[in-house]
């Protein structure tokens, strides 16, 4: 129950959930409900903790990212003086808080009623999400609504909105394609689907659309193309609802990359201006190749600002406000250009033996929980590919939840892994 009542404020944007500082740091209530569920856990389950290390390969390879993480909070202090190393380590602290909801579906999804009750209430919250969603595109003007016929945030964001609705959709593909029961019913399996595809398409995240394309890849792979039909039509539905959301901004992008006539853009383009911080990014990498310039170090214009003028004269037509200033730094935002310029090509590799790790051991584990990991960490692939490293958001859960449901396949399989 208690990993369950997790889901609603993890899955709820931290502008519309109780929130109060402890010194500098912001304790919100998903992070509450995140610590009392993992820490609960751990402690009235601990007999059978050795099941975890059944996914060992995932715990060595969270465990040297971890660590890699905190030296970067560090090691910037021996060139870089104004380099705030307390408030980035809160900041990696926090971020890896989230690893106990990758510990606790092994532990307490012990029975068909608990899965039961965790899906039922994602199915809910997408649901809530998704209708939300549905009435801010319509022209509600609620929860800081993007306006009528764009993508939407419900009280997620519009990432984020993208994750949970992703999430949702493809555990409702993973039921109707015979790999599990873990809803209660065909009909709540129907509705969750629905629900999740719906806000999948308003969160409007194309980068999403990469992630849901190796999600079901691996789905029609597993499945040997059984449920053809299923999966490819849910997934080209999906990713035509969100192309065609976000038609004007890849109109915009057209216009960036040259293949339509160039305009002076009126503002800041999405595509565009990412465009612009991934140049940053690989700059300040090739600087910094090895280790680069320490965990959030994109985020403080200092390690920006000798790269902006080259970036101004590289993107001439671009929105003044597109680039990094003092006042606001952007940070790169996108993870593994990031992981790139903040921890060098260590960083890096870690970053990618982390996600090779957790795919790994999905792939080799028993229906359902196997593949709702699999799934899952495939879309948040591609989703991180459009979010830099931040602590506490939707996506991270979703994240985090993919590697325990890979853990918990890995536990359930009665096999050492590695």
């Amino acid at each position: 129950m208690l990993l369950a009542l997790a889901l609603p404020p993890v899955f709820t944007h931290i502008d519309h959930q109780p929130t109060f500082d402890v010194g500098t740091l912001t304790v919100q209530l998903a992070d509450i409900f995140v610590i009392v569920a993992g820490v609960y856990a751990l402690v009235a389950y601990r007999g059978d903790l050795p099941r975890l290390l059944r996914a060992r390969t995932v715990w060595l390879a969270t465990g040297a990212l971890f660590v890699w993480i905190l030296a970067a909070c560090f090691y910037p202090l021996l060139w870089q003086d104004s380099y705030d190393t307390g408030e980035h380590v809160v900041s990696a602290l926090k971020w890896f808080e989230y690893a106990l909801l990758a510990i606790a579906p092994a532990l307490v999804l012990r029975t068909r009623r608990d899965v039961h009750l965790f899906f039922g209430v994602l199915t809910l919250w997408a649901a809530l999400a998704a209708l939300v969603a549905v009435a801010q595109f319509v022209g509600a003007d609620w929860l800081e609504a993007w306006g009528a016929g764009s993508r939407q945030p419900s009280f997620v964001g519009t990432h984020d909105l993208a994750a949970l609705g992703g999430a949702a959709m493809l555990a409702g593909l993973i039921a109707l394609v015979g790999a599990g029961e873990p809803f209660r019913s065909r009909a709540v399996t129907w509705v969750c689907l629905v629900v999740g595809a719906i806000g999948f398409i308003l969160g409007g995240a194309t980068a999403g659309v990469v992630g849901l394309v190796l999600a079901c890849g691996a789905l029609l792979v597993i499945t040997r193309g059984r449920h053809v039909l299923l999966i490819g039509g849910a997934c080209v539905l999906c990713a035509v609802g969100v192309l065609a959301i976000r038609s004007k901004d890849f109109a915009d992008f057209t216009r960036f990359v040259g293949l339509r006539e160039r305009s002076q853009p009126r503002g800041v383009e999405t595509y565009s201006q990412r465009t612009v911080l991934a140049y940053i990014a690989g700059r300040v990498w090739l600087d910094h190749p090895v280790v680069g310039v320490g965990w959030h170090g994109t985020d403080e214009f200092e390690n920006l600002a000798p790269y902006v003028d080259d970036a101004r004269r590289r993107f001439p037509d671009q929105h003044p406000q597109s680039f990094p200033a003092p006042e606001h730094p952007y940070g790169v935002q996108t993870l593994y250009a990031e992981a790139l310029a903040d921890l060098g090509a260590i960083g890096f590799l870690l970053l990618a033996a982390w996600f090779g790790s957790v795919v790994w051991i999905a792939w080799r584990g028993p229906p359902p929980f196997s593949l709702i990991g699999l799934t899952w960490v495939l879309l948040v692939i591609g989703l991180w590919s459009a979010e830099g490293f931040t602590s506490g958001i939707p996506l991270d859960g979703v994240t985090w939840l993919g590697v325990g449901f890979a853990v918990a396949a890995a536990a359930r399989a009665g096999t050492v892994d590695g």
